[in-house]
């Protein structure tokens, strides 16, 4: 199985947060450099269900706007999140425990709320609303 993390971390050269996927400790893709973000909100969902998910995406928004064609394939079958996704060029294929999965995602999340507090970071409301539900849940 693989273990999946995500974290997120301010960026003085960015002026914002980053949030960036590392799978068994390794990156996943150099968000920084590829300009990467993570969409938390599709993440958030892959937890409960399959189907095809751009998890990751570009800084904008716009998956296109990284060259990123497909979504992530995202299958829950007996207790397992099976993950195959290409990013940016290379083709990636996970295996990961249900739980820690939705643990991981869970803690994430957490994160970024405790991160947009502590340094009082402004954000989209709308991309708060979809990581968290509503603008207000997330402060």
């Amino acid at each position: 199985m693989n273990r999946l993390e995500v974290q997120s971390r301010v960026d003085p050269s960015l002026n914002g947060v980053v949030t960036e996927l590392l799978v068994d400790g390794q990156l996943l893709s150099d968000f920084k450099k590829d300009s990467l973000s993570v969409d938390l909100s599709a993440l958030k969902t892959a937890t409960e269900q399959s189907g095809d998910f751009y998890i990751v995406t570009c800084i904008c928004g716009y998956p296109s706007c990284a060259g990123i064609k497909q979504g992530i394939r995202i299958d829950h079958i007996g207790g397992c999140v099976y993950w195959v996704g290409r990013i940016l060029d290379e083709t990636q294929t996970f295996t990961f425990g249900l739980e820690e999965f939705r643990i991981a995602v869970k803690h994430g999340i957490e994160q970024l709320k405790r991160l947009l507090e502590r340094y009082d970071l402004e954000v989209a409301p709308e991309i708060m609303e979809l990581a968290f539900g509503s603008a207000e849940d997330a402060r």
